[in-house]
This record gives C-alpha cells, structure tokens and sequence, in this order.
C-alpha cells in the first residue's frame, strides 16, 4: 500500500552546504523531474512536489541505501512514487490550523472538511536544498530539505526537515508546527515502531519526557529489508512537545488535532492491511515580531550492527561522541527469536566496559520467554567515564536454556574534547566621537569532526566600551557544525574618550563541553579636532529687526585658553548683548568677551569634559540697513564660517536669499 517507517529523524551531525557534502559523499546531484525538485547522493533521494497540487509535500526513498544490505536499495521510505502527496505539514497560526503547500483535491475529496491553505511564495532549489516558501498571513514559513550526515553510520544517509517560521507582523502570534509523514519500509507497511525498550504495534501518543533520544524500525534481524532510525532529541535538533503513531487515514483527515485512541489499529478503516504513519507536534508558543522560529527533525536510513544467529541481535548506538560530553546518549540491543521454536529464561547483558557508566535504564534483562519471530530491546543511556578517549567496544550476549547463545559488538569512538576557535573584528582605526557606534563581529569556528552544541558568545563591557540598550552582552550561538564558522555581532557605543586611545574589545566564547575561551582586538580611535558650527536663528529680517548668532562646538575635546573672533560690518548690524551657556560661565572664571565696533573677542574658554554639539554662546544683533548680511566666525587655528541673511527695507520681510 504505502509506507516505510519514519525513519531517521538522526542527529543532525552537519548540515554543510551542499558544495561540502558533494566532497563528503562522492557525488550528489540535485535533478528536477516532470512535476517534482529531486536531490540525490549515493545512499538517499529527496523527492518534492513542484505543484502547483500539492506542491512542496515530500517523500524520501533510498538509493544505494546501506551499503552492507543489499536488500535495501530503491526502496521507499515515505510514501510517494512517483509524485508525492500523502505526507503534509500542518501550520497553526492564532487558533487555526493551515496545510502547508499546494491544494490537495484527494483529501478533499476523502474527508470532505474544508481545509485552509496558505500563499505560495517562491519554490528554489539552493545550497540549503530544496526550499519551498509559503505565507499564512504574516507568518511566513519556509520547508527546507537536505542531506543530513548520520552520527550512527557516519554518512550523509539521512534527510533533514526543517522549517523556519518568521512572524513578519508588528504584533506577536501564537504558532505551532505539525509534521505528519506516511511513513513505509520499502513494501513492507507495518513493521513495528521500536522506541527505547518498546515496540509499537498500534496507536499511541507520546509526550515531553516519554519521548526518546531516537527510534527504530525494521522488519527483520535476520535478512533485513529496510533499516530506518528517527533521533528526535539533541544533537540540534528541535524536540517535539508530542509524538503521535497512528494509522495514515485518522492523522491525514485531522490536519491539526486527533482523538488517539490508545490501541486502535494501524490498519485504516475499511481496509485489511496496515498503513503506518506519524505526526510530530510542536505546540503553538508566541512569536514575537521578527522573530524566526526554527523545527529540526531527519529521516533516513538506520545504523545498526547485526549478528545473525537463532537468537539474531542487532546493537544501535552513536559511533562516535565526545569524551567529554555531559549529554548521556542512548544505546539499544535487539533480540529476535530466529530459531524454529519459542525461547525460554533469556538473558540479555550490555558489556559497556570501563569507559561507560549507565546513568539510566538496565544493563542486564531477562526474558522469561521470548516466541518464535518475535523481539524484544533493551535500553540504556550512559555517559563517558572520565579520561577515556579513543576507540571503545560495547559488547551485548545473549543466552537462553532453548537456544544457542549469541554476541555482538560494536565500536564508539570518544573524540578527544572538543575546542572552538574564535577572532574578533572591530574598524582599525576611526576618527570618531563620543556616542559613536562601531561594530564588533566575533567569529566562531569548530575544528573538530562532530558538531558542538550549547555554545555562547559574550563581549565584555568596560570603561570605554557600552552595549547598548538594543543589544545584551551574551548571545547564544548554539550548535555550531563542523568547518562552517558562526558569525556574532554587536553594537557597541563609546562611552569614554581619550586622545589618540587604543581600546581593547574583549570577548569570550564556551560551549556544554569547551571551556571558556577569551579573544581580544583592538579599536584605535583617534580623537578629532575640536571645530565649530555657526548658525542662524533666521535668514529673513527687516530693519530693526533682532536675530542672533549661535556658536555651537560639533565636538569638543579638551582645551584651555581658547579664543575666538566674530566679525560683522556695523553699517549694516549693531551688536546688542551675548548669552553664554552656563557650562560656559561657571567652568571659565578667565572668560572675557572684548567688544569693538566691528567684531567681538572671545577669550580665556577652556573644556573639562570631552562633549558633542556643545552650544557656547548666542550673540545677538539688530539689523540696520537692507540688504545681504555676513557674520564670520574666526577660531585661534584661523579657520573661518560664515552665515548670512537678507534684511528688507520694511517690516515685509524679503524672500530668497
């Protein structure tokens, strides 16, 4: 009928461009077929509808798939030959519930509700993979799919789903995310979900804490067909608030909300065969304005080692970790009764040697009886032991009174711990002011082969350098991924000036496993010269009219006994009285003004305190006789300004100059 089985929704181990994971696989190739967008490498194909029906829904399928399963090739793993449709992402804006993408007339024409359906934007195919677009009013979403390399196999064999979720709107939404995949293994539509030490045959829902790191599903450890494996938390990826495993038909009817009904059957109404499909829920939160949003999960194929045998085992874990981490991760054992009658009294031991400690879950299970065909899984999470680095083995045996005994083995490698690398950018040097804004970018690279989550970046604040209220001290980063370096930036202000300073700008970055790294540059800012500004209360007058002059410093740096000349001709003006600044009277017990006919001598000024757009003093005149009017301004540096004015000859005051 349909499905695989979600699948890898596998930690997201490094995303790169597509550029880079051409270098990685060997070859990929991104391909657009008659009604579809096609990415491809070596182990997966990703598959989306180009519409305009149904455009934007997707299906994942294998190429080569596992390389060590030949049974795996070409198989679906959504559902979806040779265009996609049945899988479809629900939208919740503000208490209603949107499909993302294209209409689809066959579930309209099947459950008959009226379905409410976004504005398509724009649908490209790009370094972050296949990217289709849609608006729901001024929310704008944005699917993503990718290439995803698999912390279990170490390849890029698994898909990433993303949606980023902006709100382009001055006001906050409440928004929530649904993915709902009809899932299925190559022909094979009803292998059990198997999450942490259960297996799950029919519906049920899963919420906050119940849900695992990851799952699995297969059909057989013995001769596997398909092999597919879903990480749904850490790693950077986006944990749902629900996981829901029910039949295809209850979740594609109910584009938002389903009534689980624990136990009910994976096969659809009115059929025979099982139809298995999933829904992750994130429930809707507020999204502040310009604020973006980002869901995370994968699919894919699975990594797990196998030992055939009566009893076949199969042993899933990460292969590799940092030695360092304090993120316990999961490790689950499979035993399948292969043999040709019931096990009886199994027992089950995970060996995680010296370099593990179990932190939760049993490392010993016994099975009283395990029948014919049937699993059973036993789960642990544990953490590295300190100072243990390098190539390590987790060893599982089984034995049963019934059944010849079996072993497995698998290896994790503890990289050494983790380091980031960091460099922070600020302007050479600027000629600049007090209150001037410069930008500080620190860059943040991982040298290391695994991605490093948890990571913050801070600037440090001191005497000369302020964050300002629009911006915070410390940013988080993040996950930051192998080889592609972050980009942090700030705004700083300057809040204090010397001449001719050298300012050091100090930042610091850390992660759950780095320590705390410092960075430093340096800003050489040199001080401007102190230069004036004249102005002009008014450019239009009549005779016998009052105007003033203003002198006003556009920046002020520290000065004593400066002086100052203004000039005017007294056939045309008459000087009337000054009004200094108060900063002026009470900072200048020299100051003196010198009046002539002709000009006024300003002497004895001196600055305590570096400022800008300072206003020193207003001197006021009154027109005497028409016409074109210049008031010059000379500093003790010889630099002349001049404003000018026209006076008319009545009280009807002249336009233009």
């Amino acid at each position: 009928m349909r499905k695989l089985i979600f699948g890898c929704v596998m930690l997201m181990l490094g995303v790169g461009t597509l550029q880079a994971q051409v270098q990685q696989l060997g070859q990929a190739t991104i391909a657009a077929s008659k009604g579809t967008h096609v990415l491809d490498n070596e182990f997966l194909k990703i598959i989306v509808n180009a519409g305009p029906e149904d455009q934007g829904r997707f299906a994942v399928e294998t190429m080569g798939g596992d390389p060590d399963n030949a049974n795996d090739d070409y198989q679906p793993l959504v559902f979806g030959r040779p265009i996609p449709w049945t899988s479809y992402t629900t939208v919740w804006v503000d208490g209603e519930a949107y499909v993302f993408g294209g209409l689809n007339h066959k579930l309209k024409k099947r459950n008959g509700t009226p379905v409410k359906y976004g504005e398509f934007v724009s649908q490209t195919t790009t370094d972050e993979g296949i990217v289709t677009e849609y608006k729901f009013g001024k929310i704008r979403v944005a699917q993503k799919l990718n290439f995803l390399r698999n912390i279990s196999t170490k390849v890029k064999d698994s898909a990433l789903i993303s949606y980023d979720v902006a709100n382009l709107d001055t006001a906050s939404h409440r928004v929530g995310l649904r993915l709902m995949m009809d899932t299925k293994l190559g022909e094979n539509d009803g292998a059990p979900f198997r999450i942490g030490a259960k297996a799950i045959v029919d519906e049920v829902e899963f919420k906050g804490a119940e849900i695992q790191d990851y799952w699995q599903t297969f059909d057989s450890l013995a001769s596997p067909n398909v092999i597919a494996q879903g990480t749904l938390r850490g790693g950077g990826l986006t944990a749902p608030d629900r996981l829901m495993l029910s039949n295809w038909g209850t979740l594609a009817d109910n584009p938002w909300e389903v009534t689980v009904v624990p136990g009910r059957s994976f096969v659809r109404q009115g059929e025979l065969e099982k139809d298995t499909a999933l829904a992750l829920y994130w429930e809707p939160r507020a999204l502040a304005p310009n604020q973006v949003a980002h869901y995370r999960t994968a699919y894919g194929l699975g990594g797990v080692t196998l030992a055939k045998g009566a009893l076949s085992l199969g042993l899933t874990a990460p292969a590799e970790v940092y030695g360092n981490t304090q993120s316990p991760f999961m490790v689950v054992a499979y035993v399948s009764n292969t043999g040709g009658y019931d096990a009886r009294d199994v027992d089950v031991s995970v060996d995680v040697g010296q370099a593990f400690g179990v932190v939760k879950g049993q490392a010993k299970a016994h099975f009283p009886l395990i029948p014919r065909g049937q699993t059973r899984q036993v789960m642990v999470y544990l953490m590295p032991m300190p100072g243990y680095f390098g190539v390590q083995k987790l060893q599982v045996d089984v034995s049963s009174t019934t059944l010849e005994p079996n072993r497995i083995s698998r290896k994790i490698d503890l990289v050494a711990a983790p380091s980031l690398q960091a460099s922070i950018q600020v302007p050479d040097m600027k000629v600049v002011t007090l209150n001037y804004y410069f930008d500080a970018v620190m860059t943040v690279t991982n040298t290391m082969s695994l991605p490093i989550d948890g990571v913050v970046a801070k600037i440090e604040s001191s005497e000369f350098i302020q964050v300002p209220d629009f911006e915070t001290l410390q940013k988080s980063v993040g996950r930051v991924w192998p080889h592609q370096p972050v980009k942090v930036n700030w705004k700083l202000r300057l809040k204090k000036m010397d001449k001719d300073l050298e300012i050091p700008v100090v930042g610091s970055v850390q992660s759950e496993v780095t320590p705390l790294q410092k960075v430093q540059g340096k800003i050489v800012l040199q001080e401007p010269q102190s230069d004036f500004k004249l102005r002009i209360s008014t450019q239009n007058v009549a005779i016998g009219d009052y105007f003033y002059v203003d002198v006003a410093m556009r920046y002020v740096s520290l000065f004593s006994n400066w002086s100052g000349l203004i000039q005017f001709d007294p056939s045309q003006l008459v000087y009337v009285r000054w009004s200094p600044e108060l900063w002026l009277e009470n900072d200048n017990p020299g100051l003196s003004l010198m009046v002539e006919q002709d000009s006024l001598l300003l002497r004895g000024v001196r600055n305590l305190t570096p400022a800008v757009n300072r206003r020193m003093a207003k001197f006021h005149f009154r027109a005497l006789k028409p016409g074109p009017v210049e008031v010059r301004f000379i500093d003790q540096k010889g630099i002349i300004q001049s404003v000018r004015l026209n006076v008319a000859s009545s009280n009807r005051v002249l336009s233009g100059n």
